[in-house]
């Protein structure tokens, strides 16, 4: 389902400033695939992961191998955090 979702191109972590932030391509010529960044300050506690918080810019369009894609920039502000983990959840109803 992860190669599905990002034409098997992996996500990219970086740091901006206070800003956490994961860069990623997400196919777009199928509605009933959910896409959601998430954050939390604790990998252990499956319940913290949140998407409260999080900005989403849609950048621009792509084609990875034939296929529509949206490149997508997902961000939080670390607030001072020594620890912070960011993933994207995929879903598919």
């Amino acid at each position: 389902m992860i190669g599905y979702a990002f034409g098997g191109v992996t996500p990219v972590p970086s740091l901006s400033g206070n800003f956490f932030i994961l860069s990623y391509a997400v196919r777009t010529n199928d509605p009933n695939l959910l896409v959601i960044p998430q954050v939390t300050t604790n990998v252990l506690d499956s319940a913290s992961w949140t998407s409260n918080g999080i900005a989403t810019s849609a950048l621009f369009p792509t084609n990875i191998n034939g296929t529509n894609y949206q490149q997508r920039s997902s961000s939080v502000p670390t607030n001072g955090a020594l620890k912070q983990y960011m993933r994207i959840k995929v879903e598919y109803p």
